[in-house]
């Protein structure tokens, strides 16, 4: 017996239909290192393991193509186990400095294997189903592709060999309040300063950013002279420029001044660019003409004639020096004594300070007295140099009373900060050593001699503080020697006079400086007391509680009526930095162009605090209510058109026309829009035309209320009139309760659900039928034929009286007739 083998195929995709679950999420990136997740599932089959591979590919104007430097992983497998349905895969996009424009790119299953078996065809095993095969995917434009505009301080513009530029986080920085901004530094004398402004990242397409100054410390208004001249402009870039300059105009004069800033913004860039964090540019102006002073010796002190007095110790003279021009500042003045001068003078250098505003001050030469014979001896003493914000020196003066024999030595030190003695003053606040150098040292009284001094120095910073106080203790006195038979009876004096108090007043403005912020802002009619963002801020120090007074000028904009002022006056408390000018602007409904006013910081300080340079702001009121037209401005010629609509289209069979334009010029408030109803014979409901205003020309603006509705109320009978279908309805009384209908008609309009109320009358039917000329017989249906189909027994009962009762037949019968 022969046996037959058939085999059977895989069908019907018994290993999987796969394809994407959905779109892959999200489908579009923002930003780069984005992570898309995409979801694959498996339809009918689940038979065996199956390989899915997939890719990422570019769509390009010359075809799909692996997106391999776009991607971290632009292709992958997954395995689906026996019976798996569904599986997941994420591609991450590159995160790179390549600044690229919107691409997009598709993510496809591309071919599928089952593991360890075959059969793999598109009506069998395993396949992917082509309507379910790709997901899109958009990666934004990045890393600037226009370009990211900024200022840059190289001497030198990039070149091509650059591309692409970085984005300005190395550059220098100085944080001037809050807003990070590139430092450079010119000299008055300068002329023009050329700014650089460089496109950093991409540079595809045509792309342009404004920029204007905006004044500091230095002044290009409300100042003589000017520091410099103020500017605003526009820069436009070519495709594939890199960079552009900026020349500003500083203003030289004969004036000595320290150290002025003004600032450069760039702002509202187009074509795709974006500014960052070099967008803003300090442009210092150094000191100049001598700002911080010229030193030199003065006449009298150019050739001194000194003489060396005694055997021991030393005796001073004094030479003058000068500081010509500008007197800013502490500044030292270093000298020295040239050639070599041995032990003829106790110090052949030092410093000399001039405080900030003092322009004269001596160098002390000690000469050594000695007892060697010398001849004349002459020595050149030379100014070598200046510094800056150098240290104080203070000299403290020891009093020798009573007895004056003997040569004494008297010790002192200074405390340290957190020392105390009985008669200390009660809640000083004490200097920290930074503040001053500790010493510890001693003076020598020779015979005679009742006055000695000694220096301590104090530290200059530019740390705002309040008063502070160094101690300074005379420790012991040593006789070095005295008269013969003398005993020794020299002391230190009580307490109360041997420590001394050296108060360091408060400085670096301690108190603050006080100035308005910002410089110039814009503010909307409707902020009311939202206020107008304009602040008192306390630079410097913010020690105690201080007060400034301001003024408020009319411009365009006016007190009372486009502005109130609440307070002219501003508290700040101690510690406090910043409190809002108490300025509100006045919503008043009425179109108005910008209009601008004035703020100004005056000289009436309380609690010690200073003007500082920023004491002028300009506030500029936005144009509001529509001044161009939002049907209340009245400036301009605006042509306004509009529409109207009913269920979503134009109702030409209601009203004429549907749609037009009104047309406004200068000094129109208000205009009409006049369409006609049109009649007919048609019952209608109530129709609401919705009448829309769409655009307006000429910088003309439309307001809040742009819509409104005509309503035309139901007309021509629309909802109908209700009758009876017929003049007389005839019923039928059956034996059980029965509901019958009587039918109305509706003619004319249907509009509309309608409610028909109705009542039954009951009539004399007799008189009715009189009145019709009818008989009372033609209300009622015709008698039905018949007989009962039983005989029954006749009874005479007409001469029985009424009721009767007889019995028949064993049965009772009440009648009545």
């Amino acid at each position: 017996m022969k046996k037959h083998y058939q085999a059977i195929l895989k069908s019907d995709y018994a290993n999987g239909y796969f394809g994407f679950l959905g779109a892959c999420t999200p489908e579009r990136a923002v930003t780069e290192a984005t992570n898309t997740t995409c979801f694959v599932d498996r339809r009918r089959g689940d038979d065996g393991n199956v390989n899915i591979t997939w890719g990422v590919f570019q769509i390009t104007d010359n075809g799909p193509v692996q997106a391999i430097d776009d991607f971290v992983n632009s292709r992958g497998i997954i395995t689906f186990a026996a019976k798996e349905k569904t599986k997941t895969f994420v591609v991450q996009v590159k995160d790179d400095t390549i600044p690229e424009v919107m691409e997009t790119f598709e993510i496809r299953l591309v071919s599928v294997s089952t593991v360890g078996g075959s059969g793999t065809t598109n009506i069998s095993g395993a396949s992917i189903d082509p309507l379910r095969a790709t997901s899109s995917f958009v990666i934004d434009g990045n890393d600037f592709p226009n370009g990211l505009l900024q200022f840059n301080t190289s001497s030198n513009p990039p070149t091509l060999s650059d591309v692409p530029l970085p984005v300005a986080i190395s550059q220098p920085q100085v944080c001037i309040g809050d807003i990070t901004t590139v430092l450079i530094k010119k000299s008055e004398e300068s002329g023009v300063v050329s700014l650089l402004v460089v496109r950093a990242q991409g540079t595809t397409g045509i792309v342009s950013v404004e920029w204007k100054t905006v004044d500091g410390t230095a002044k290009s208004a409300g100042k003589v002279p000017l520091d410099y001249a103020a500017g605003a402009g526009k820069l436009t870039f070519q495709n594939g420029q890199l960079y552009s300059y900026i020349n500003i105009a500083i203003i030289d004069n004969q004036i000595p001044e320290g150290e002025k800033t003004f600032t450069v913004e760039l702002l509202n860039p187009t074509g795709g660019a974006t500014t960052g964090i070099g967008s803003k540019i300090d442009v210092v102006i150094d000191s100049s003409d001598g700002a911080y002073g010229v030193f030199q010796f003065e006449d009298s002190s150019l050739n001194v004639v000194a003489q060396e007095l005694g055997d021991s110790g030393y005796n001073s003279v004094f030479l003058n020096v000068l500081r010509l021009q500008g007197d800013i500042g502490v500044i030292g003045v270093t000298w020295k004594i040239l050639g070599n001068p041995g032990n003829d003078i106790v110090e052949v250098n030092g410093t000399v300070v001039f405080p900030h505003g003092v322009t004269r001050a001596s160098i002390e030469i000690k000469i050594r007295g000695d007892t060697e014979p010398e001849l004349n001896e002459v020595y050149q003493i030379q100014l070598t140099g200046t510094q800056q914000n150098v240290s104080l020196n203070v000299t403290l003066t020891v009093q020798r009373l009573y007895g004056k024999h003997g040569t004494v030595v008297v010790s002192y030190r200074t405390l340290s900060p957190t020392e105390t003695y009985p008669y200390m003053p009660a809640s000083v606040l004490r200097a920290s050593t930074a503040d001053f150098k500790p010493v510890t040292g001693a003076v020598q009284f020779q015979t005679d001699e009742t006055i000695k001094e000694f220096t301590i120095q104090i530290y200059d910073d530019f740390e705002p503080e309040n008063d502070e106080s160094v101690f300074i203790q005379l420790t012991n006195v040593t006789v070095l020697s005295q008269p013969l038979n003398a005993s020794v009876s020299a002391i230190i004096g009580p307490a109360s006079q041997s420590y001394a108090q050296v108060i360091i007043r408060s400085n670096d403005n301690a108190n603050g400086a006080l100035e308005l912020s910002p410089l110039s802002t814009s503010v909307s009619e409707s902020s009311g007391s939202a206020g107008i963002g304009v602040n008192v801020i306390r630079k410097g120090g913010s020690f105690g509680q201080v007060s400034v007074r301001f003024q408020v000028i009319n411009g365009t904009a006016f007190e009372n009526l486009d502005f109130v002022v609440l307070s002219n006056r501003v508290i700040l408390l101690d510690g406090e930095t910043s409190k809002p000018v108490s300025v509100q602007i006045i919503d008043d409904q009425i179109p108005e162009l910008t209009e601008v006013f004035y703020i100004k910081l005056l000289d009436q300080i309380e609690g010690g605090a200073v003007l500082g340079s920023s004491i002028d702001t300009v506030v500029k009121i936005e144009f509001s209510d529509d001044p161009v037209g939002a049907f209340g401005g009245t400036m301009g010629v605006v042509s306004l058109y509009w529409e109207a609509k009913l269920n979503g289209g134009f109702p030409v069979a209601d009203i004429s026309p549907t749609s037009g334009y009104v047309h406004f010029v200068s000094n129109d408030a208000s205009k009409n829009i006049l369409v006609a109803v049109l009649p007919d014979n048609t019952p209608e409901g109530q129709e609401d035309i919705t009448f829309r205003l769409v655009n307006a020309s000429n910088g003309g603006r439309l307001g809040n209320r742009k819509e409104f509705r005509l309503t035309i109320p139901p007309n021509d009978n629309p909802h109908g009139v209700i009758v009876l279908s017929n003049s007389n309805f005839t019923v039928e009384e059956k034996d059980t309760n029965d509901v019958q209908y009587i039918s109305l008609t509706r003619i004319g309009g249907l509009y509309g659900q309608l409610r028909v109320y109705f009542s039954t009358v009951q009539i004399d039917i007799i008189q009715e039928a009189s009145q019709g000329g009818n008989t009372v017989l033609s209300y009622f249906n015709a008698p039905s034929g018949g007989s009962r189909g039983v005989t029954g027994n006749s009874i005479d009962v007409s001469t029985v009286s009424n009721p009767a009762e007889l019995t028949v037949s064993g049965n009772t019968f009440n009648i009545v007739t």
